[in-house]
C-alpha cells in the first residue's frame, strides 16, 4: 500500500488536497519500523500535488477510494493498531486514520461521499468528523451539509452505526455566546437530527468561546452525557492557557473534561 502512494501522486492530490486523509494522518498510520521511510518520498513533488489547480474529477474521486482501501489492507496486514486509549480517559478506540468530513457537499457530492463512507468503513476504519458549519462555505450551503449526507448514508446502512465513532462540533458560530448552555443543548439536537443518530461518541467545541464560563459550556456537556446523546468531549482550536484551565474545572468540579484537541494543522504550511 505504502508503494502504491509512494509512486502514485494522483492518489496523494486528491486525498491530501481535498482534506479527506491528512498527511500528518498517513503518515503515522505506518509503523517506522514495518514500513518504508515516509521521509524518503519526493517531497517536491507532493507539495507540487498539493498546490496544485488540477480539477477535481472523476478519475481523483476513485483514485480516493481505492487509497482508503489500500490502506486498509497495510494496516491489516502490519498488525498495528493504535486506540484511543493511549490518548484519552474515555472508552473510545478506532484505527489511527480519521476520514475529515469537511469535504462532503463542497468538493464530493453525495454519492460520492456515501462511496467513500463505505470503502473507509469496508477496509477496516472507524472514525468519521464532521462539524455542524460543514460546508457553509460552499455557494448555496448554510451548514449541516455534511452531518446531512452521513446521516442519508447511516439511513441507508443502519448496521454501519454500530461500526463507526461519529465525532461533530458545535461552536463556531455565532461569534460570541456559541458554547452557552441553551445553544450547546440545541446545536446538539439539530446534529443528531442531520445525523440520523441518537447520540454522538464525541462532540467538540469549535472554538473557544471566551463570552461564556468555562464551568457552564463543561457542566452543560455534562447534561448531555448524562442523557446519553454524547459519549465525550473534546476541544478544537484552544490555546494551551485555557485548555488548562478547562482541566482544572473539570477536576475541581467533576465535570467532563476535554479529552481530545484538534488543531488546525497542516505538513505544507
Amino acid at each position: 500500500a505504502f508503494t502504491a502512494l509512494h509512486h502514485r501522486s494522483d492518489l496523494v492530490s486528491a486525498i491530501i488536497r481535498n482534506h479527506h486523509i491528512r498527511a500528518c494522518e498517513v503518515w503515522a498510520a505506518f509503523p517506522k519500523n514495518d514500513a518504508p521511510d515516509p521521509y524518503q518520498m519526493e517531497w517536491q513533488d507532493l507539495v507540487e500535488a498539493i498546490r496544485g489547480d488540477k480539477p477535481y474529477n472523476e478519475v481523483e474521486r476513485s483514485a480516493m477510494a481505492s487509497m482508503v482501501t489500500a490502506m486498509g489492507r497495510f494496516a491489516a496486514h502490519t498488525g498495528q493498531e493504535t486506540t484511543w486509549e493511549d490518548y484519552s480517559k474515555s472508552d473510545l478506540e478506532f484505527a489511527p486514520i480519521a476520514f475529515g468530513g469537511n469535504v462532503f457537499g463542497w468538493t464530493a457530492d453525495e454519492a460520492t461521499s456515501h462511496r467513500l463512507l463505505d470503502a473507509f468503513v469496508d477496509a477496516g476504519f472507524s472514525f468519521i468528523d464532521t462539524a455542524d458549519v460543514y460546508s457553509r462555505w460552499y455557494p448555496g450551503n448554510k451548514g449541516g451539509e455534511s452531518e446531512a449526507i452521513i446521516g442519508t448514508w447511516l439511513k441507508k446502512n443502519p448496521a454501519k452505526r454500530a461500526k463507526v465513532q461519529i465525532a461533530t462540533k458545535c461552536g463556531m458560530v455565532p461569534a460570541e455566546g456559541a458554547l452557552k448552555r441553551d445553544h450547546i443543548k440545541w446545536s446538539v439536537d439539530e446534529s443528531l437530527k442531520r445525523l440520523n443518530t441518537d447520540y454522538v461518541d464525541l462532540f467538540q467545541s469549535h472554538k473557544d468561546d471566551k463570552a461564556t464560563p468555562l464551568e457552564e459550556t463543561l457542566s452543560t456537556y455534562g447534561e448531555l452525557v448524562k442523557a446519553g446523546k454524547i459519549r465525550a468531549i473534546g476541544a478544537s482550536n484552544y490555546d494551551a492557557p485555557r485548555l488548562a484551565e478547562a482541566a482544572r474545572i473539570s477536576k475541581e468540579k467533576g465535570l467532563p473534561r476535554y479529552e481530545s484537541l484538534q488543531p488546525h494543522y497542516n505538513l505544507v504550511e
